[in-house]
C-alpha cells in the first residue's frame, strides 16, 4: 500500500518487509514457529567436544543469508511433517527380535552436605519429564 507505506504480503510471506516466508499453516497447533537461526540456537544439539558433560545449553549458531528470512516449525513432541499435522504411531521394539540388552541410564544427585530438595528434568530425544 504506498498511500500509508505499509506491506500487503503475498501468501507465504510475513514481517513488516514480506521478508520472512511464513510456517506452512501455522503449524496446525502442533509446533512452534521459528527462523533458521532460533531454530539451531535454541532447539539444536548442544555439543561441545572440549567438555565431557555436554554443551552450553545453546545450540549451533545458523548465520547464512536466509537465517532470519525463512520459517519453520520445530513440532511438538509426538507430531511430525512439514507443518506438524502428522502425528507419530507409537513405536517399540520388535517383539521378533533376540539377543539385545536394554538400555540404561544412571544419574547420580549428590549435595555438599546441606540439604538437598526440588525437582529436576530429564530431556531425551526431544521429551521432557521432571521428577
Amino acid at each position: 500500500n504506498t498511500k500509508l507505506g505499509v506491506c500487503k504480503c503475498f501468501p507465504g510471506y510475513e514481517g513488516s518487509a514480506c521478508h520472512r516466508s511464513s510456517c506452512p499453516n501455522e503449524c496446525s497447533g502442533s509446533g512452534v514457529c521459528t527462523t533458521l537461526a532460533d531454530a539451531g540456537k535454541f532447539y539444536g544439539a548442544d555439543y561441545d567436544p572440549t567438555t565431557q558433560n555436554g554443551g552450553d545449553g545453546v545450540g549451533p549458531i545458523y548465520t547464512n543469508w536466509d537465517a532470519e528470512a525463512i520459517g519453520i516449525c520445530f513440532c511438538d513432541f509426538g507430531s511430525f511433517g512439514t507443518d506438524c499435522s502428522q502425528k507419530m504411531c507409537p513405536k517399540a521394539d520388535d517383539p521378533i527380535t533376540t539377543g539385545q540388552a536394554s538400555r540404561k541410564i544412571l544419574i547420580h544427585i549428590a549435595t555438599d552436605g546441606t540439604s538437598l530438595s526440588g525437582s529436576f528434568r530429564i530431556t531425551f530425544l526431544g521429551h521432557t519429564v521432571e521428577i
